[in-house]
C-alpha cells in the first residue's frame, strides 16, 4: 500500500489527512506499459515503412529500365 499523510494545525486543532495512492500507482504503471507498447508498435511500423519505401524504389527503378 502506498499512502500519503499530511498534518494540519487549524486553530489549535491537529488534523491528519491520509490518502491511499495504490490505485494511482497502478494506473501509472498501466499507462507506462501502454506507452511502451505504443513505442514498440511505432518502431515496427517505421521499419515496415522503410522496407516498403525501398521495395517501391526498387520496383520504380526496374520499370524505368524496361523498354
Amino acid at each position: 500500500m502506498l499512502t500519503s499523510a499530511t498534518g494540519l494545525d487549524i486553530d489549535g486543532l491537529l488534523c491528519l489527512v491520509a490518502s491511499d495512492l495504490s490505485n494511482r500507482r497502478r494506473g501509472e504503471e498501466k499507462l507506462a506499459d501502454a506507452n511502451a507498447a505504443v513505442a514498440a508498435h511505432s518502431a515496427h511500423l517505421e521499419r515496415a515503412n522503410a522496407e516498403l519505401t525501398r521495395s517501391n524504389d526498387d520496383l520504380a527503378q526496374f520499370l524505368r529500365g524496361r523498354p
